[in-house]
């Protein structure tokens, strides 16, 4: 016998006891009313315990996210909850330093070429590479102020140049100094195939993809016309 039962078992038997002392106490039709209605209390009370003791106390838990794809997408999680990131089909190079003996000398650097004080600029570019020997950045750069100290003669930065390329293959300043020096040299064809290594690194509408394609075309157009002299 549940809970519910017994009060209701309850309800019955004080309805029918105050029936029978409303009766003998002369109050006859209140005796019969409870007498008689003492039933259909006991059911009032009975449902009335039923519904309350099986009504839950706490809400049901909502849903979690990560098990509705649709949610999880909104949310920057994947359907098992991990935290969803992009995928790159290339690795960035890492940023460089903002602090440091190395960002504090750089910074000094392009301060002098800003103030065209290339030969200033090339020494300091120096002392880059002395603490930073295999940063192919610091290499570029000291290629860079180096040919512009000369007067923009690059055979004075060519090694420089290469050892900026020993470090990164693909670095796009070191290969456009190097696609210039070849073109210097006359040798438009390495020239030409130097450029067109630069350009598949550049987005095809950017300006800098301009002039490489312009670079390669005069390289070729002067390695024809060498030829043809020859």
């Amino acid at each position: 016998m549940n809970v519910s039962s017994i009060i209701a078992m309850i309800a019955l038997a004080g309805a029918v006891l105050a029936g029978l002392l409303a009766t003998q106490r002369g109050f006859h039709r209140v005796g019969r009313l409870l007498t008689i209605g003492a039933p259909l209390l006991a059911a009032v009370v009975f449902i009335g315990a039923d519904w309350v003791r099986s009504r839950p106390t706490t809400p049901p838990p909502a849903p979690s996210s990560a098990a509705n794809p649709a949610t999880a997408a909104q949310t920057g999680t994947d359907p098992t909850g991990s935290p969803s990131s992009p995928v790159s089909s290339t690795s960035a190079a890492p940023a460089p330093p903002t602090s440091g003996p190395v960002a504090d000398l750089r910074r000094t650097a392009e301060d002098f070429k800003r103030q065209r004080k290339f030969t200033e600029a090339r020494d300091t570019f120096q002392k880059i590479t002395r603490l930073a020997p295999f940063d192919p950045d610091g290499w570029a750069d000291l290629a860079d102020a180096t040919a512009a100290a000369a007067g923009g003669d690059l055979k004075q930065a060519s090694v420089a140049i290469d050892r900026a390329l020993e470090l990164d293959s693909v670095h796009p300043k070191a290969l456009w100094l190097k696609a210039s020096l070849e073109l210097q040299l006359s040798h438009y064809p390495a020239a030409a195939d130097l450029w067109r290594r630069l350009l598949a690194q550049l987005p095809a509408d950017s300006n800098d993809a301009r002039l490489v394609r312009e670079n390669v075309e005069e390289a070729e157009r002067l390695s024809k016309q060498k030829g043809s002299t020859r």
